[in-house]
């Protein structure tokens, strides 16, 4: 089945049922959809059961959007889809918010369907939620694949930029490989102190992003007085290619806003830890955002700089650890409706000739940690 609708009907739908503002939907199987459901752009079409953004052809860009009605995404939203990227590994693909007409699209390539690329125009009043699959690596993009929120707020938006990312994060897993992967949005806003939040899972892996839909690049992406935009997903190949598909999607734009307490769902590996190298801490927690976090090594709270980052964040990184950070390091998790606190003993590991050879190699590496299992107070 291939869904395309002509710019007549969008423009009939424009003009009758956008005179409402709300959405909330759900889709597993796309092979049936009526007229009125989604515009397709570009390459975009149906395949089976899934949306079909882009063959594994060179050079395509496709791009769907929500039609029934506008999302009043701006009172906050949740959004879960499943997607699947085959028989290639590039781009990428998107979660995009618009603002800009129902034929919407933006560059091929590295554009991923909402950025400027390829000499065409990026798409204006958007942000976008992107997986990024292919990377020409810093300073020019991040490298790949990751997750990254873009935006230029009302100008073009630019998804291989990295000043246009308000927070990105680096994927433990190829989402390229054929298999489905889901990614579920929650964002919420306080309007009367102009702030937002945006959280951003990816089995297993947490983005938390500070952004205030009205003030995007120092611009509101709405109309005046709107809290409403077109929702919906674009994706693009270069000389690299994939199909890359949407298989399933759930949309609410009024969710429960109730506060869930803050919990922990994974504690950060508490391993001793080389001198010298880079350490990394990362705690994921649960329960409504946002989530304020705190990490506190032997009662002093950290703070990004020098060898600190991420501070603040789920992930702490120290760089390089020396043997002066040994000692008791702490972390604190806070929400509206709660907090929570734990912590382990950070042990540092100096070089010494633990195996008593007479030098100090790898292999004394290796003596430590066998001493520390077996806990016969060698180590």
């Amino acid at each position: 089945m291939n869904c395309t609708m002509s710019l007549a009907a969008l423009a009939v739908l424009s003009g009758s049922a956008f005179a409402q503002c709300g959405a909330a939907f759900s889709y597993t199987d796309f092979s049936n959809l009526g007229p009125g459901e989604f515009a397709f752009v570009g390459d975009a079409t149906t395949a089976g059961s899934s949306l079909r953004l882009t063959n594994n052809i060179s050079g395509q860009a496709g791009a769907v959007w929500y039609l029934p009605t506008l999302a009043s995404v701006a009172d906050g939203f949740d959004c879960t889809f499943t997607f699947r990227i085959s028989e290639g590994s590039a781009d990428g693909l998107a979660f995009v918010i618009q603002n800009e007409s129902t034929d919407a699209l933006g560059g091929g390539g590295s554009g991923n369907g909402f950025g400027s690329d390829t000499g065409a125009p990026g798409i204006t009043s958007s942000i976008a939620v992107q997986i990024d699959t292919f990377s020409f690596g810093p300073p020019f993009e991040f490298e790949a694949p990751n997750i990254s929120v873009q935006t230029r707020g009302n100008d073009e938006n630019c998804s291989a930029c990295t000043d246009g990312s308000l927070g990105h994060m680096v994927l433990a897993n190829d989402p390229a490989d054929g298999a489905e992967h889901t990614v579920h949005i929650e964002y919420r806003e306080n309007p009367d102190a102009g702030t937002g939040h945006m959280r951003i899972e990816y089995e297993g892996q947490i983005l938390n992003v500070p952004v205030y839909l009205h003030d995007l690049n120092g611009g509101d992406i709405f109309d005046e007085g709107s809290q409403c935009a077109l929702v919906g997903f674009t994706a693009a190949t270069g000389g690299a290619t994939a199909v890359q598909e949407i298989t399933a999607i759930t949309f609410d734009d009024a969710p429960d806003t109730s506060c869930i307490p803050v919990d922990i769902e994974s504690f950060p590996d508490m391993s001793p830890r080389m001198a010298l190298q880079r350490a990394e801490f990362t705690v994921v927690p649960t329960g409504s955002f946002p989530i304020e976090h705190v990490w506190t090594l032997n009662g002093i709270d950290l703070v990004d700089g020098g060898r600190i980052s991420g501070a603040t964040t789920a992930t702490l990184v120290i760089d390089p650890v020396l043997g002066s950070d040994a000692g008791q390091l702490d972390f604190g998790y806070s929400n509206q409706c709660s907090g929570l606190g734990s912590g382990f003993e950070l042990v540092v590991i100096c070089f010494a000739d633990f195996n008593q050879d007479g030098g100090v190699d790898g292999s004394d590496i290796d003596a430590f940690f066998a001493a520390w299992e077996a806990g016969d107070g060698s180590a």
